[in-house]
């Protein structure tokens, strides 16, 4: 499992702010490609957010069997909306990378990585085909 807390000290709607989390997986039907990784609650609603709110803590705990090999891979973006929240609009200020692996039914543990905002780059065809009402850039 993953939790990823922040310690902010705005207030209000400087604090608003979100994750977005993109996830890679060997036995998905595309393996090679991310997707995007809303939480089930949201399923329908038009926001790209996993967690939203203020200062929002993000957590996920992926599970699998361990009958058969698997990679999988996450990548975590905190993003904020530039306006204070008055459009649809998001941008990441920090990002991360998480993941896991089974092979042999052994469990390895892929630690935390922070890496560039700039690969969010690499996810705005999927963010835009999924939220075209919202600007990414």
């Amino acid at each position: 499992m993953c939790t990823a807390s922040i310690d902010y000290a705005g207030v209000g709607y400087a604090a608003a702010m979100g994750w977005v989390q993109f996830v890679r997986s060997s036995d998905s039907q595309r393996p090679e490609t991310f997707e995007l990784d809303p939480l089930a609650l949201f399923d329908g609603v038009d926001t790209p957010y996993a967690f939203f709110g203020m200062a929002p803590t993000l957590f996920d705990a992926p599970h699998r069997g361990l009958d058969a090999d698997l990679t999988w891979q996450a990548r975590s973006y905190l993003a904020v909306s530039p306006d204070g929240v008055v459009t649809r609009a998001a941008a990441p200020i920090v990002a991360f990378s998480w993941g896991f692996r089974v092979h042999r039914g052994h469990v390895a543990i892929d630690a935390p990585t922070r890496f560039e905002t700039a690969k969010w780059e690499e996810h705005l065809e999927v963010l835009e085909t999924a939220h075209p009402d919202w600007d990414f850039r």
